[in-house]
């Protein structure tokens, strides 16, 4: 199986470098590209081995056609929940919107571009436990931005296919973060 390389260059912040690492390595969903290794380049700068995608993007596929229905739901739930997953291990993604939005070989979407990660809260200790509670989480900035990019992808995805759906996403102001998928 070949990945794609994530390469680095001289000169980058190490601390964004050691965010998006930590993201990665935090998150785990078959909808969040996956870290498959780390290695160290000739010039000592990290080196990310990751998923190999398709190269077609949602926002490719927007600028094509509006996606059907079906097709609209079958990216955005599990978006939503990978997004959720993100804020429930502590990340936030910092850049949600169709262009960091791949596909796997069998068309699932898949959040890619976690070049703006921001880490908070701890790493929880137990698989089913969460970096911070809901109230902390629902004030976490980051995680606010990253509701309002998910919104965002929502109704350019959704178009005008999804009218009761996209009225609700635009007469809400502010998602809560914990129930935002299944309300999605």
């Amino acid at each position: 199986a070949t990945g794609a390389i994530r390469v680095y260059r001289l000169g980058v912040d190490p601390g964004r470098v050691d965010s998006e690492i930590g993201a990665l390595a935090r998150a785990s969903s078959r909808h969040l590209v996956r870290l498959d290794d780390l290695t160290t380049g000739p010039d000592g700068m990290p080196c990310l081995i990751l998923q190999r995608l398709s190269p077609q993007s949602l926002g490719r596929l927007l600028a094509n056609r509006q996606p059907l229905s079906g097709e609209a739901v079958t990216i955005l739930g599990p978006l939503a929940l990978a997004v959720a997953e993100l804020h429930r291990v502590g990340v936030a993604h910092g850049a949600v919107r169709p262009s960091a939005v791949l596909f796997d070989e069998a068309g699932a979407p898949v959040l890619a571009s976690f070049g703006s990660a921001e880490l908070f809260g701890d790493l929880p200790e137990e698989p089913a436990s969460a970096s911070l509670p809901p109230a902390l989480l629902a004030r976490e900035a980051s995680v606010a931005r990253d509701l309002d990019g998910l919104v965002n992808l929502c109704l350019a995805t959704l178009g005008s296919s999804g009218d009761d759906v996209t009225r609700w996403l635009a007469r809400e102001r502010e998602h809560d973060p914990c129930t935002f998928p299944s309300e999605l």
